[in-house]
């Protein structure tokens, strides 16, 4: 438990940025690598003007 916190998060993409985290929980996430086996990225258009605003990015990786 870091902080008091104890939930567990697999972040990535815009996710993993300073100023998305602190609009999503209010303070930065504490967290090291990791990878999910079996799966593949791909670039996804965001579509949420609010998301791209925070994140400053026009796509993510699903």
């Amino acid at each position: 438990m870091v902080d008091g916190y104890s939930e567990r998060l697999f972040s990535y993409g815009t996710l993993q940025q300073e100023a998305v985290q602190l609009a999503n929980f209010s303070r930065t996430l504490q967290g090291s690598p990791d990878a999910v086996t079996g799966y593949r990225l791909a670039s996804v258009k965001i579509s949420d003007p609010d998301v791209v605003t925070v994140s400053t990015a026009r796509s993510r990786m699903r």
